[in-house]
């Protein structure tokens, strides 16, 4: 049995150029290059040049609709950490924001400046700071992260205020989705529902948030998902889509298994789960053999596109009839239990489990591209 030491994230230990080794006093931060698992997607959106930016467990990765490029964006000369949890394009600005796992928030324009923000990562007098979501009115970012709701002025790019009480919910109560409705801001919470004025002076009073749990029709009193149609408000909560109407929630639809994703474009909502990505009206954009994550959906050329995010796979496009998976070039697991080098000069990985990822197997970097060999759940998984 190999030993179980792991290695969150592996990064070249040296450099070879014309088949000498570099100096440790040559050697420069540009001469290393980290390797990270980006198989898993948590979320996506578009920019105004039709590339669909991916958050993933080991950093950002765009692709070109039109011409199918791919980048792989990590943590050197551009994200603060890997662990990247949200993101959202500003089409107008031409900025996209990226969401961390521990707080951070990344600025980036549409020809990959990179500005880093860590003003909620260094709030130590919260113990869980990731950013969950966001959602963009006007000129205001609204951060949902694990403590609440962050506010942050995108013209002056400067926070306006730190919301960590909402109504009776308890202090640091974790938001898991933000969306606008019209004047109002709604977030999904671990304690429910809730949602306040945008024209009130702060949303730091706790008096101004309206609570909605059980008793006004959610089937539990965490919420997962919430998105906003233009006409109401729709939320996940376990394995069902409720909406809301005038002081509560009502099922718009029920599903066998529990709601991984929740979207809407143009008006019309999508819900994902275990294996299918459907419309409120019951009508199914894709059944999937394999598992899904989630999903979104995008605007793009006059037709709306749905990514969906494909366990241990990255994302799979979804284009009306056409359905294009999209291969991304890396390890399947973000945990190394050994390293080796063969005699040709590749690089053997022994991966263990990295949850949601199976993960348990072999990857192998030819130096240029990534071959993974890996085992179900159920079999053996020892490596």
């Amino acid at each position: 049995m190999c030993s179980r030491t792991v290695l969150t994230f592996v990064v070249a230990v040296y450099v070879v150029m014309g088949g000498e080794v570099l100096s440790s006093q040559q050697v420069r931060l540009s001469d290393w290059e980290t390797y990270s698992s980006m198989r898993t997607v948590r979320g996506a959106d578009i920019d105004s040049r039709g590339r669909i930016w991916c958050a993933t467990s080991g950093g950002v990765f765009i692709y070109d609709v039109a011409t199918g490029e791919q980048q792989q964006i990590r943590n050197i000369g551009a994200l603060t950490t890997l662990d990247v949890t949200a993101v959202l394009c500003d089409r107008e600005r031409k900025k996209i924001y990226v969401g961390c796992g521990d707080g951070s928030v990344d600025i980036v324009d549409e020809d990959l400046t990179w500005k880093n923000v860590g003003d909620i990562r260094r709030a130590s007098q919260y113990p869980r700071r990731g950013v969950t979501s966001f959602a963009l009115e006007n000129n205001v970012l609204y951060i949902a992260t694990q403590f609440g709701l962050v506010t942050f002025d995108v013209v002056r790019e400067v926070f306006i205020e730190t919301v960590d009480r909402m109504s009776t919910l308890e202090e640091k109560t974790a938001v898991q989705g933000v969306t606008i409705l019209r004047d109002t801001v709604w977030l999904a919470t671990d304690g429910g529902v809730t949602c306040a004025p945008l024209s009130v002076p702060t949303l730091r009073q706790p008096s101004v948030w309206r609570l909605f749990g059980t008793s006004a029709g959610l089937p539990k009193s965490a919420a997962e998902r919430i998105v906003s149609n233009g006409q109401s408000v729709f939320v996940a909560s376990g394995t069902r889509l409720l909406r809301f109407v005038d002081t509560g929630f009502v099922e718009a639809t029920a599903a066998s298994d529990s709601i991984r994703g929740l979207s809407t474009t143009n008006g019309t909502v999508v819900a994902s789960t275990l294996s299918r990505i459907y419309t409120t009206d019951g009508t199914v954009i894709v059944g999937y053999e394999g598992e899904l994550r989630g999903h979104t959906t995008v605007s793009h050329d006059g037709r709306i596109l749905t990514i969906a995010f494909v366990v241990n796979r990255s994302i799979t496009l979804i284009d009306g009839a056409r359905v294009t998976p999209i291969e991304i070039t890396s390890p399947i697991s973000n945990q190394f239990a050994h390293l080796t080098v063969d005699s040709r000069g590749h690089l053997w990985a022994a991966t263990d489990v990295d949850p949601p990822r199976t993960g348990v197997g072999v990857a192998i970097w030819d130096g240029t591209s990534w071959i993974n060999h890996w085992s179900r759940p159920e079999c053996n998984d020892e490596c």
